[in-house]
């Protein structure tokens, strides 16, 4: 769906649209940043746990 289109059905104006998209899109990137580092910790205990 276009930003245009979000802004009519929603009634909003397209840089209200552009803002919460771009907010949504870095609260994504920093979400799937944590994500990758607690598995990074999760597997690396992992292997310490089994060597033992």
């Amino acid at each position: 769906m276009k930003y245009k289109e979000i802004s009519e059905l929603l009634n909003i104006s397209i840089k209200t649209v552009e803002n919460h998209i771009g907010n949504a899109l870095k609260r994504l990137h920093e979400y799937k940043s944590l994500i990758n580092t607690l598995l990074t910790y999760f597997v690396l205990s992992m292997k310490i746990f089994f060597t033992f």
